[in-house]
């Protein structure tokens, strides 16, 4: 700080003397502590910042300080520094040292190393001492959750092979900023691609599935000729976890750092079979190992010998994220690359928003119900500030596990969609809403049927009594416009619209002039207000219309 104020007082700073003071009179004071556990304590206490030196300060006396070779020394030490300046360039935005990104890297060196992601002790986790990891070697503990593999301690405490993980890292950086590497990336979490990219959704499935496996290519494949086919593993193995109907094709990241050292081409790492080769591997607690090379991967590398671009853009495709064992499941023929493009465009055709199979508004509203009623979840939105109402929003890629190829099918063969989509509604609407029931008590009684029973219920409603296109991605409790909504009731004597989906679901009711929703525990036969025996006798009228209509549909 005394040094700042004086360089910032130009006009009075002699600049050339104290340059000369800097170099003629500083001297470095050496004293020999006697052991290394004595030097480190009094460097902590003595550290000119007045505070304790950070987890990666004390590193490098540690990592450094007992090698006896002078020039193996230097090389060293310029490592470090060489380390800290690039982590330097490359901090987050806010930090102002080069730690936090350096002891993130020392962690995913040792979970590299050790294929280990916490440490265990008394069946409780923790995360991974760099530090303690390169004073000690771990111990193995039977009966712990996760056992480190401590074959490659002894090399993995040297500063060489060290610098050999940081190259690689660095390595992975620059190239995932080449267009086609990034393109992947970007699928798994958009944003310009560096090291923040890579620490900044630092959660365990990110960095373990993705950045560890990536390091251990490069550490292996220094000069990589087929890294952007390994990426394209990565994301796909990334997605398998994350997506509930493709978790059985998972490969754990330990797993994977297996493969690649057990391969001596990068070849052999995209077509090497886990279970052909389980002997080899070394099993990890309560983590199965699933076949990395599996069928899919088969049909791919076949077809890639002559479309590789129509199979890597198939790949790319939103709901795919590199498997496509769904499009090779809809035919016989999984060689017939015109068959399958065809199969390809038809699924991007039959988005929801994109749908155009047919001007039918029946056709289009029943495909549209098909997908929410079978796949929806459920939102909360808060209105105009005062509440939450309900939407409803589908999940394609459910859609796809058992819907996709008969809609396919059907559509290259000519047949009537709308009479396949009500077929299908028919079944769901038995299925979820009147199981053993009667029509008559679930509209008379909605205690009788939980809330997300009541809102596909009137999701059907909608749809029967609809004249006009229906997006059902939208807030179904507050259309009490009567130009949007054509089971809407007005309440003359307040000057309000009654939606009566509203009242059959039983949480709200809208103002037209404030645009406010409001709650209430009413269900549809009991209304606010006893007394207004006019909207009662509509509310019955229109509840006996509904349910002839719900009955003709479903019978």
């Amino acid at each position: 700080r005394t040094i700042n104020i004086k360089l910032n007082e130009k006009e009075n700073f002699d600049f050339e003397t104290f340059g000369k003071f800097i170099v003629n009179n500083l001297q470095m004071i050496y004293y020999d502590m006697g052991n290394r556990t004595r030097g480190e304590e009094t460097f902590v206490v003595i550290n000119t910042t007045g505070e304790p030196l950070t987890a990666t300060e004390n590193l490098k006396p540690i990592l450094i300080g007992t090698i006896k070779n002078d020039d193996e020394r230097k090389e060293a030490s310029n490592q470090w520094e060489e380390r800290e300046t690039w982590f330097w360039e490359n901090r987050n935005e806010g930090e102002t040292t080069s730690d936090n990104a350096l002891n993130n890297f020392f962690i995913w060196y040792w979970q590299i190393r050790l294929l280990q992601e916490k440490s265990w002790k008394n069946k409780k986790q923790n995360s991974l001492n760099a530090k303690e990891l390169f004073l000690k070697k771990p111990t193995v503990d039977e009966g712990d959750e996760e056992n480190p593999d401590i074959s490659k301690w002894e090399e993995s405490v040297k500063p060489t092979t060290i610098h050999k993980y940081f190259s690689a890292l660095e390595k992975l950086v620059e190239l995932c900023k080449n267009e086609e590497n990034e393109r992947v990336l970007r699928t798994i979490n958009d944003g310009d691609i560096s090291l923040s990219w890579f620490r900044k959704l630092n959660n365990d499935d990110y960095v373990l599935n993705v950045l560890l496996p990536l390091i251990s290519y490069l550490v292996k494949f220094n000069k990589p000729q087929m890294f952007n086919g390994f990426l394209r593993r990565i994301r796909k193995n990334y997605f398998d976890k994350k997506w509930e109907d493709r978790k059985p094709n998972f490969v754990d990241w330990r797993y994977i750092i297996q493969i690649i050292g057990f391969s001596t081409s990068e070849e052999e790492v995209l077509y090497y079979s886990t279970i052909g080769n389980k002997e080899k591997f070394k099993l990890i607690s309560n983590v199965v190992l699933n076949e990395w090379y599996n069928e899919e991967e088969k049909q791919k590398t076949m077809l890639k010998e002559q479309y590789s671009d129509k199979i890597q853009e198939w790949e790319d495709y939103t709901d795919f994220m590199g498997d496509l064992s769904h499009l090779f499941k809809i035919t016989e023929n999984c060689n017939d690359i015109e068959i399958l493009e065809k199969y390809f465009e038809t699924y991007k055709n039959i988005q929801i928003d994109n749908f155009n199979f047919s001007d039918d508004i029946n056709t289009i509203n029943a495909y549209r119900l098909f997908h929410y009623v079978r796949y929806g979840v459920f939102e909360h939105r808060s209105v105009a500030g005062n509440g939450y109402c309900m939407l409803v929003k589908s999940d394609l890629k459910l859609f796809l596990l058992e819907g996709f190829d008969e809609i396919c099918k059907n559509f290259y063969l000519g047949f009537e969609l709308s009479n396949f989509f009500n077929e299908k509604i028919k079944v769901f609407f038995n299925d979820v809403i009147i199981k053993d029931r009667d029509l008559n008590n679930i509209l008379d009684n909605t205690t009788l049927i939980d809330h997300y029973e009541r809102v596909k219920l009137w999701s059907y409603i909608e749809f029967l009594y609809s004249k006009n296109e229906i997006d059902f991605n939208h807030n179904i409790c507050i259309f009490w416009d009567n130009t949007k909504n054509l089971l809407v009731i007005e309440d003359k004597k307040e000057k309000n619209n009654y939606s009566i989906g509203n009242l059959l679901l039983g949480t709200s009711y809208a103002n037209n002039k404030s645009g406010s929703i409001y709650f209430t525990d009413y269900p549809l036969m009991k209304l606010i207000s006893q007394n207004r025996e006019e909207f009662i006798k509509e509310i019955n009228s229109r509840t006996i219309e509904i349910k002839n209509k719900l009955s003709d549909f479903i019978n």
